[in-house]
């Protein structure tokens, strides 16, 4: 299935979620971490937070997991032995979203407490408080090259800040519904962003102005996340219509639909050769679609 562990571990770099029920709808989050455990062949719980995880990352070496809570606080993980490394704790709300930089020195976090946190991976210290948003951010992602952040809350807007210093280089506008997944391409040109208005924006990095608007969802279809393909040349999209959707990039159509899941799909990611899909779900499983046929190789 995976030619190596560092294939299996970039596969799962991107936060699979596997939630209980929505947090819009007042219930809770129930996240399994322990999918991923299973490239090295075996299965462990990683034990720690006091409440619902909410968003796990690798690090891009696959040495450490970085997990964020409801217990408002981000855990840093030892993949090898599962011990904590470290403990971060500064956000006073639930934190919804965690990404590692490209190289691994920083991780970001959004939080319900309407800010975006820069920290320091190696120490766990604040780098850098970023303020603007004015409800829960729900989605953090760094750029390619790792000197810019975007964030997608609940204010329904996408901000674009600069890792250096924590100004806000561009804000997005335009979904009408809380942002709850952002990502950018892998040239850094593009972000791709999911909502509960049932859309999917593709914006252009540089001047943030909307390339297209893929609109192929039906009523009230909550757009719960967003990933490019490793060639930039598609688009996943998991909803709360228990689909993925398979969109090209270019023209903005759906390629594929893939159903199976009985419940909403919270995460998907790309495998690192574009060839497989990994989504996760509220029904409690993951699966494992090929891209070219959309069958489904592994439940």
């Amino acid at each position: 299935f995976f030619s190596s562990l560092s294939e299996c571990l970039f596969f799962f770099a991107t936060p699979l979620r596997t939630m209980a029920a929505l947090p819009r709808r007042g219930l809770g989050l129930l996240i399994a971490v322990t999918s991923v455990l299973q490239c090295a062949g075996t299965l462990g719980i990683l034990s720690g937070h006091t409440s619902y995880v909410d968003s796990v990352a690798f690090s891009p070496d696959g040495t450490r997991i970085a997990s964020g809570g409801y217990d408002e606080t981000i855990h840093i993980w030892t993949v090898a032995d599962g011990t904590v490394e470290r403990t971060l704790r500064n956000h006073w709300h639930l934190v919804m979203s965690v990404a590692f930089s490209p190289n691994g020195t920083r991780i970001a976090s959004g939080s319900a407490d309407q800010t975006v946190h820069i920290w320091t991976a190696a120490d766990g210290t604040v780098e850098r408080i970023l303020s603007g948003h004015t409800q829960s951010v729900w989605s953090v992602a760094f750029s390619p090259d790792g000197t810019r952040i975007a964030s997608g809350s609940e204010d329904n807007s996408i901000r674009i800040w600069t890792a250096a210093d924590g100004t806000v280089e561009r804000i997005l506008s335009g979904h009408t519904g809380y942002v709850s997944s952002v990502a950018f391409s892998p040239d850094g040109t593009r972000i791709a962003s999911g909502s509960d208005d049932w859309t999917m924006r593709i914006w252009t990095a540089a001047d943030g102005t909307v390339e297209r608007i893929l609109t192929s969802y039906v009523d009230s279809s909550w757009v719960m996340s967003v990933a490019f393909s490793p060639d930039g040349t598609r688009i996943a999209s998991g909803s709360s219509d228990w689909t993925i959707r398979i969109w090209t990039v270019a023209n903005g159509t759906v390629e594929r639909i893939l159903s199976g899941h009985t419940g909403t799909v919270n995460s998907v990611a790309f495998s690192p050769d574009g060839s497989r899909i990994a989504s996760g779900s509220s029904d409690y499983s993951v699966r494992i679609w090929m891209v070219a046929d959309g069958t489904v190789e592994r439940t």
